[in-house]
């Protein structure tokens, strides 16, 4: 009975990279307390709609959830009304938004990512405890304000750092008849590699105060229950002296509670203050290692590189060496020769090493103007070359996408490897992780997703239009944007 980790791409903070090792292991120590088995997936990239970008998905025998993080700590959070929970904003209460990627709050976005993980699973996944759960976990400690509507309460949820572990026991910990296989799932519908964590985590800061935050909640629980009596006891007394007695008990009983909720507030802080200096020290440190390994990287490219060149420069001095062996050899068998013809003139001789000579220099002369023509002739080329491809008369190696980015009407060929589409766009890649892609615009309503596979793909095409290079945290590639089916040419 295990956890078994995995994580695909580092997060785009360096922040929620710490903050995934601190909810894996706390998870773990979770699953091994209870018994339970299961998959954490970080950062997973969805093989079947690479757009689908979740922070984390969990998968047990009994239920999946998507996960995701948002960084806020030591703040109210207030929640919209029930009627208008997916449509308005989250707000702390220092006045920030809690985004939601696109949507208008996390839960809109998670409930969005919900529907098409739930569409690509079909049968494979056991939707018989409530389907697909989402759960909202914060950074830091919040104290939540207003209400989850009943009708999502069953598959949605929010905690922070110090109470995660108990909303993810509440939501996995259901009966269910049938099972699911969390290994299967995450090899057939995520790709992501084992997590292998070396720095130690020290849990037992966030257990006191995960502790802390249990007792004060009980303590204000306590308060709230004595104010209510209090006000019962108001509404329910007619006469003037018993009301008067029972408000005396009321706000002594009240008193007491808020002494010792001050005192709990008091212990909670100090707990916190601890842990956020543990905290900020363990990211340092992460920081410093971080900084060491690239140094390391560095230094071990620059011994390859100084080797390299050494071996190069050791190479060119033995091919001298030869040459110079070789002209003395030949220079021993020129005196020998001399040596031969002795009863030959003087004048002869002369005669002789004199057009030798005029024969060299006129070679030397030959052959530095015939290189000189051919590189000529080469640049020549290479710059009629350069000239087609952009005019799109001869088209651009993928190699060469950069040069040509922002030039009209150029051509690209390649092979349409997969094909993937968002609410926006449809996306004739090269491979999955692509370098290139060939995009139209759905609204455009010129092409399905059906007829772009049946048309396209795994076939080879010659795209014509502007390359434009496509920059984002997760991916960047270069594209031609499709106005009209006839800028792509099928050609096999």
């Amino acid at each position: 009975m295990s956890l078994k980790v995995y994580k695909k791409d580092a997060a785009s903070r360096q922040y929620e990279n710490g903050f995934f090792r601190v909810f894996q292991a706390n998870l773990k120590k979770l699953f091994d307390k209870k018994g339970l088995d299961g998959v954490l997936i970080g950062f997973p990239t969805v093989l079947s709609d690479p757009n689908l970008l979740p922070d984390c998905v969990l998968i047990t025998e009994n239920r999946l959830l998507i996960v995701d993080f948002k960084n806020f700590k030591d703040q109210e959070i207030y929640l919209p009304s029930p009627d208008r929970f997916e449509l308005d904003e989250w707000r702390t209460s220092s006045g920030k938004i809690v985004h939601g990627g696109s949507c208008p709050n996390p839960f809109a976005q998670l409930k969005r990512q919900r529907s098409r993980l739930d569409s690509l699973l079909g049968r494979d996944f056991n939707e018989e405890v409530g389907g697909i759960g989402c759960l909202v976990v914060f950074h830091g400690d919040i104290v939540l304000r207003g209400e989850i509507p009943g009708r999502y309460e069953a598959w949605f949820d929010v905690a922070d750092l110090y109470n995660f572990s108990d909303a993810i026991s509440d939501m996995v910990e259901v009966r269910a008849k049938n099972k699911n296989n969390p290994e299967m799932l995450r090899q057939k519908y995520f790709e992501a590699e084992i997590y292998e964590e070396n720095i130690p985590i020290d849990l037992s800061e966030y257990e006191s105060v995960q502790k802390s935050n249990v007792e004060l909640e009980k303590v204000r629980r306590e308060r709230d229950d004595a104010q209510a009596a209090l006000e019962r006891q108001i509404n329910e007394n007619q006469e003037l002296r018993a009301q008067g007695k029972s408000v005396e008990e009321g706000i002594r009983l009240i008193k007491e509670k808020e002494a010792v909720l001050e005192r709990k507030e008091s212990e909670l802080k100090d707990a916190q203050e601890d842990f956020g200096e543990k905290q900020r020290n363990y990211e340092i440190a992460m920081a410093e290692v971080e900084k060491e390994v690239e140094k390391t990287r560095q230094e071990s490219e620059k011994t390859r590189q100084a080797e390299l060149e050494f071996n190069a420069a050791r190479e060119k001095r033995r091919q001298e060496e030869a040459k110079a062996r070789r002209a003395d050899v030949e220079y021993e068998a020129t005196l020998v020769s001399e040596y031969r013809k002795k009863k030959t003139s003087t004048i002869f001789a002369v005669i002789i090493v004199a057009a030798i000579v005029v024969v060299i220099v006129a070679l030397v002369i030959h052959f530095l103007r015939s290189d000189k023509e051919a590189r000529e002739q080469a640049e020549q080329a290479e710059q009629a070359l350069v000239e087609d491809k952009k005019s799109g008369k001869t088209c651009v190696g993928l190699g060469e996408l950069a040069e040509y980015a922002g030039i009209k009407n150029v051509c690209v060929e390649y092979i349409v490897g997969n094909i993937a589409d968002n609410d926006t766009w449809i996306y004739l890649n090269r491979v999955t992780n692509t370098d290139f892609a060939a995009i139209i615009r759905k609204e455009k309503n010129i092409l399905t997703v059906v007829q772009a596979k049946d048309k396209y793909l795994n076939r080879r095409v010659r795209v014509r239009g502007t390359i434009k290079y496509y920059d984002s945290a997760r991916y960047k590639y270069y594209e031609i944007i499709v106005d009209d089916l006839s800028q792509i040419e099928i050609l096999q």
